[in-house]
């Protein structure tokens, strides 16, 4: 009786640390991340790629990231261990190191916060190729190539809707989990969002329907329906005032749906 006593309060102690745990929504909030995959190489057998994936909090909570863990030993982040003010920026730090590797490489990198959706997973892919006879020590560093800056084009006379990029991947999501998309007036008119549909495994939840000033931003909740499971590619069609009319933001996600407990 006593050990059947003694159990229990270890359960009940277990369960409430467990629950204080949990984050709830009030604690959550959403990031953008510049680029999800970026790619390098070919590099010599031996030398090592860094690269920064910059972000930044676009939710009303500070961010919080608990760990940040690559594929393998051979990849290894570095992430800001203070919370992200909202609005603020920060960078996840991540270097590859090639030495015992050849051909074809895809690295992860699993990123736990207080995020939705968590966890979020980055990505470098390259290829190594075999080392020289005067082959870079395993010190040798490769960055990322230099981008050279696109000459700055004039500004559009009618309104034009911005995503921050081309594609949004949400990563590994529930079903009728609320996201969320920003995106930007580029235009030197007001912006005004007339329609929102999405692809059948979408449902769109809300828009922002006042006028967007010049620079200003606007948001488009969403969800993937309870039907959707596992990998899901889905499309958000934009109608405006501006110049494209409408306009359609590929979304890649998937979708996971939680294993239901089984009673014997």
């Amino acid at each position: 009786m006593q050990k059947l006593l003694f159990f229990c309060f270890l359960l009940a102690g277990f369960t409430t640390a467990s629950a204080q745990n949990v984050a709830t929504p009030a604690d959550t909030t959403t990031v953008e991340f510049k680029e999800l995959e970026v790619p390098f190489g070919p590099i010599k057998q031996g030398e090592k790629f860094e690269h920064d994936f910059f972000f930044t909090n676009t939710g009303k909570a500070p961010l919080k990231i608990a760990s940040a863990q690559g594929s393998c030993g051979c990849t290894v982040p570095e992430y800001p261990k203070e919370p992200v003010a909202p609005g603020a920026t920060g960078k996840i730090h991540v270097t590859f190191n090639s030495a015992g590797k050849m051909g074809d490489q895809y690295k992860t990198i699993t990123i736990n916060a207080n995020t939705r959706p968590n966890p979020i997973r980055l990505a470098v892919k390259g290829k190594v190729e075999a080392a020289e006879t005067t082959a870079a020590t395993p010190d040798t560093k490769v960055t990322a190539p230099k981008v050279e800056q696109a000459k700055a084009q004039p500004m559009p006379a009618t309104p034009m809707l911005k995503f921050p990029t081309a594609e949004q991947n949400v990563g590994a999501v529930a079903p009728n989990t609320d996201l969320s998309v920003k995106f930007s007036n580029a235009g030197a008119q007001p912006l005004k969002v007339t329609k929102v549909k999405g692809s059948k495994n979408l449902k769109v939840v809300s828009f922002t329907k006042d006028e967007i000033g010049t620079g200003s931003s606007g948001v488009v909740t969403y969800r993937f329906k309870s039907k959707a499971k596992g990998a899901q590619d889905a499309t958000l069609n934009i109608t405006t005032n501006g110049t494209p009319a409408a306009v359609s933001l590929p979304i890649k996600a998937v979708v996971s749906v939680p294993a239901k407990a089984v009673t014997k």
